[in-house]
């Protein structure tokens, strides 16, 4: 684990607001939501999906699947832009399958918590997947 400074990007997908029992199965939806409309997308700058966490007010998560775009021009219709500013996070690269992301991000908590480390109130986070590799870039949002 590291510390990072991730410079500003953008995004283009779909966003939803539900309650955390409800990820499980809202999540998938948006995934197969965005994904099928890639093509679309044409000025994203590979084919890995993201999730990203926007905020948790109580219960309710903010979430959006998204791509990195190069440009803002010729979003498509229904989809929404969203622009990260430049942040510092507490990065890791989890390789191993992808329900031991949540193991992961206890463990990058963990971490931050041992090492006196102020994460974001709104629990910002990114999940850059890569299922072909097995390998998943998180960051965890840092004060």
């Amino acid at each position: 684990m590291r510390i990072i400074e991730k410079e500003k990007f953008n995004v283009v997908g779909s966003i939803i607001t539900c309650e955390e029992q409800k990820l499980t199965i809202e999540m998938p939806k948006l995934f197969k939501k965005v994904e099928e409309r890639k093509l679309e997308i044409v000025n994203r700058i590979n084919d890995l999906i993201m999730d990203i966490c926007i905020s948790i007010n109580g219960k309710m998560f903010k979430q959006m699947a998204c791509y990195e775009v190069s440009s803002l021009e010729n979003i498509p219709i229904e989809l929404t832009v969203l622009t990260i500013p430049k942040y510092n996070y507490l990065y890791y690269k989890h390789v191993g399958l992808n329900y031991e992301i949540y193991d992961a991000f206890v463990a990058m908590y963990d971490y931050a918590l041992e090492n006196k480390l102020v994460l974001d109130e709104t629990e910002f986070k990114i999940e850059i997947y890569n299922d072909e590799l097995s390998e998943y870039d998180l960051y965890l949002k840092l004060k």
